[in-house]
């Protein structure tokens, strides 16, 4: 949690920082201990299912940069919080509420 708080607080504090679109583990999970070479081996594990669901409703592709800020605003236009309990059903995030309470929280990184 605390290594997606420092990435939260990071684009608050640069919302231009460009972002690197991928699928699967990313900065966020660089401190999971499920995160070994680059692949989720947690059992049970939909990160690539997810990130992809995310990817297809924001009509951005993997590889591409694209500042926080401009992904931020599609994910707002593009997402809405009640939406998260079927795209990410089973992810260990979602029954935390981070992801929907940022969702209601509208510009939270602004």
């Amino acid at each position: 949690m605390e290594n997606m708080q420092g990435i939260a607080d990071r684009i608050r504090e640069h919302p231009s920082i460009q972002i690197e679109i991928v699928n699967g583990v990313d900065d966020i999970c660089s401190v999971c201990p499920h995160n070994v070479e680059n692949r989720c081996n947690k059992p049970g594990s939909n990160v690539e299912q997810f990130d992809q669901e995310i990817l297809d409703r924001l009509e951005v592709d993997i590889g591409g940069k694209v500042e926080a800020k401009i992904l931020l605003n599609l994910v707002e236009k593009k997402i809405e919080p009640e939406q998260l309990s079927k795209i990410c059903e089973g992810c260990e995030w979602l029954e935390l509420g981070f992801c929907e309470d940022g969702l209601r929280e509208r510009n939270w990184w602004k």
